[in-house]
């Protein structure tokens, strides 16, 4: 795939895609059914949540958005279009000047008022493009300002989500015939739509544009034109222009223009003569006209039927160096009229297009996955195992000469390829605390056979052919430690977790200046509440229920009067549990008061703030959210991988590091124009399949 030269003053950082969050959410974990790569994609994806599973992890892996549609970038809903703009007087760039236009009874005509066409949401085929939350038919109210990564995102996420404020753009969709960029001799409809010729002589060429060009985020983009009336000498032309094209010109008369022919059925690339390319067209025809920026080639559709790719927008696509940003719109839906009683309406996606281009752009995107799965893959082990130090014959060596690469056999390749594999979905497993599945999978991969004659494993002889990644003895301890440590977490037994951390792992109470020292005693604070609230929750839930008559009698040999609730009173326990909370939080402020650190103030703030709610775990927005299951199961993560941080490990497992860098690069990419790019939606065939 070509990639376009890079321009990256309106891109985010690639730290900062890098970054974009994985959530942590306790199980079960609903998951969006989407359309697979094989399956036709429905006109709207709708969201199956899974059965729901009893089981229970002491911590739960990391999941992408699996609340939003899968991808990691919320849709922003199209609002409705602008009023349409009164009509320009000027003739247009490059036109010279003209006759003011008659109108004649023999073409349709609409007064030029200011009225918002009908709006539409993001055409269906455009779901295929991992940037598709990108795409708009109108500006969100916000997108110029902001862009999230959607509500349901992990809170240590939105510091990357804010970096990426402003820097991400939005693509606006052609949704209408442009009122400004259109020859005087051609009348819009009030919708924007239907472009007529009001000329009042034949023979004069004019030529409109759609009021936003075609972002190449779309991957493929399409539109079609109805042909609604046309005469015996009428020349009508479908296709793309660029913004600077003249406005006295048919589509693919001059350059950066490209036109389907009605009279002749002639494709136009800057030329007065054409090439033969399809069927003429008519009254009554309906006329597609599309982009693959996979392959930078046109397309044309009669009638639903497709007719072929033409053209090469290669080099249009391509800009030289610093001529303007790479990616960026630059090529408009255009029709060319040039007699009287033509007319066309256009369809940008707002109803049902006569040829269909879902099935289209699903081939389209097969082809992009076969390719992909087309090229070797070169195993490589995302393991702590140190790498042999480079040699001065290795430094000196020539960057022009490809180092030799020992010959190996399709099964040896295979089974290095196995291997890789097997140890990255291993260290995923040990990360998150998969325990029982961790080293029934490591025995797995112990007991697979080698190739007879091949290098034991990646990287020559000397590598070894069972997991790096051991799973008895210390290794074996340390993670059955950990689990229990987070068990503690997620069950809400603070003292328990802050005593095993002491006597397992204290170097990660002490990093960060003791951050997760602080972070394990503001949730203490947060379940002595929790605590007390419950209790509440129970004396006013008794008080509640009327109390219970017997009257006057002997019940086992005892004079009994009045009533009987049969509920003891849980008032002082109530109070004795709020006071207890009370204290202690009064002692860790007075612990942390000189603490200079705001970043120490904040935790205190936050957790001293929920003593605000009568019951803090079933407050509304965040507060709920953090003082409940998932504030205890965000801790238990972060605790997690500050423990793996203090044992030299990676604070996240390789298959996750494969994964961002993945969906990294290919949004990078997508971003500046490549379009095969949009369609490599790993988040979709990863998370959402």
């Amino acid at each position: 795939m070509t990639t376009p030269h890079r321009s990256a003053t309106t891109l985010p950082p690639i730290d900062d895609v890098m970054q974009m969050p994985f959530t942590s959410s306790p199980l079960p974990l609903p998951r969006l059914r989407t359309a697979s790569s094989s399956s036709p994609m429905p006109a709207y994806l709708t969201a199956h949540p899974r059965a729901a599973s009893t089981t229970t992890y002491p911590i739960q892996p990391r999941v992408i958005g699996r609340n939003a549609p899968s991808s990691s970038w919320a849709d922003v809903a199209c609002s409705p279009p602008t009023p349409a703009r009164t009509r320009r007087t000027s003739a247009g760039s490059g036109t010279t000047v003209l006759r003011p236009p008659v109108r004649t009874n023999t073409t349709p005509s609409w007064p030029h008022l200011a009225l918002a066409p009908q709006p539409f949401p993001r055409p269906a085929y455009l779901d295929n493009s991992s940037l598709r939350s990108l795409l708009q038919t109108e500006l969100p109210e916000q997108a110029s300002s902001s862009f999230g990564l959607g509500d349901d995102e992990a809170k240590r996420g939105r510091a990357a989500q804010s970096a990426m404020i402003g820097s991400t753009p939005v693509f606006r969709l052609p949704t209408r015939w442009s009122e400004q960029d259109r020859h005087p001799y051609l009348s819009v409809s009030p919708d924007g739509r239907e472009l007529s010729y009001s000329g009042s002589q034949s023979g004069d060429p004019g030529l409109a544009r759609a009021n936003h060009a075609v972002p190449p985020a779309c991957g493929v983009y399409y539109y079609e034109v109805d042909i609604l009336s046309k005469n015996a000498k009428a020349q009508i032309s479908v296709g793309f222009t660029s913004s600077t094209n003249r406005l006295n010109k048919l589509p693919g008369w001059e350059k950066d223009s490209w036109g389907y022919h009605g009279d002749d059925g002639y494709s136009y690339a800057a030329e007065k003569s054409g090439q033969p390319y399809g069927p003429t067209f008519g009254s009554g025809d309906t006329v597609g006209a599309g982009i693959d920026f996979t392959t930078g080639r046109a397309f044309f559709t009669r009638n639903g039927t497709l007719i072929g790719p033409v053209f090469d927008l290669t080099p249009s696509l391509s800009p030289p160096s610093g001529a303007r940003e790479a990616g960026e719109p630059i090529l408009y839906p255009a029709v060319g009229l040039r007699h009287q009683q033509e007319a066309v309406r256009a369809n940008f996606g707002g109803s049902p297009f006569r040829f269909d281009i879902e099935e289209h752009v699903q081939s389209v995107r097969d082809a992009v996955w076969a390719q992909i799965n087309r090229v070797p893959i070169a195993p490589a082990r995302f393991t702590s195992t140190p790498q042999p130090p480079a040699t001065p014959m290795d430094e000196d060596a020539d960057e022009s000469t490809p180092a030799p690469v020992p010959e190996v056999s399709a099964d040896q390749r295979a089974a290095d390829t196995r291997s890789a594999l097997g140890e990255l979905v291993l260290g995923y497993l040990i990360h998150h605390g998969y325990a029982g599945a961790a080293r029934a999978l490591h025995a797995q991969l112990s007991r697979e056979p080698q190739p007879d004659g091949g290098a034991p494993g990646v990287g020559g002889p000397e590598a070894p052919s069972v997991p790096t990644i051991a799973m008895d003895g210390a290794e074996g301890d340390s993670l059955d430690q950990r689990l229990a440590v987070l068990r503690a977490i997620q069950e809400g037994n603070i003292d328990e977790a802050l005593g095993l951390s002491e006597k397992w792992f204290a170097g990660a109470l002490q990093a960060g200046g003791g951050r997760v020292r602080l972070a394990l005693r503001c949730r203490k604070f947060v379940e002595l509440v929790n605590g007390a609230a419950e209790v509440k929750k129970r004396v006013e839930a008794r008080a509640s229920v009327p109390p219970t008559p017997v009257g006057d009698g002997d019940v086992d040999g005892m004079d009994i009067d009045g009533v009987a609730d049969g509920a003891p009173d849980e008032t002082a326990e109530a109070e004795a549990a709020l006071k207890a909370a009370i204290v202690y939080g009064q002692g860790l402020r007075a612990e942390y008061k000189g603490d200079p650190r705001p970043e120490v103030q904040a935790a205190l703030d936050k957790a001293f703030g929920v003593v605000a709610y009568r019951f803090p775990s079933e407050a509304r927005g965040e507060v709920g959210r953090w003082a409940g299951q998932a504030g205890r199961d965000e801790l238990a993560e972060e605790v997690n991988a500050a423990i793996l941080e203090s044992l030299g490990s990676p604070r996240q497992p390789g298959l996750e590091r494969a994964f961002r860098q993945t969906l990294a690069t290919t949004t990078q990419l997508g971003l500046l124009g490549c379009g095969a790019a949009v369609f490599a939606d790993v988040r979709r065939e990863l998370l959402d399949a």
